[in-house]
């Protein structure tokens, strides 16, 4: 059984982005 690696990488890529929005902020 192999974990969906499009689904890896868009889990990855929402995590990313809500972890960078208040590490933007000053």
């Amino acid at each position: 059984e192999s974990f969906p690696v499009m689904s890896a990488v868009l889990l990855l890529f929402d995590a990313f982005s809500r972890f960078k929005v208040p590490l933007s902020l000053p």
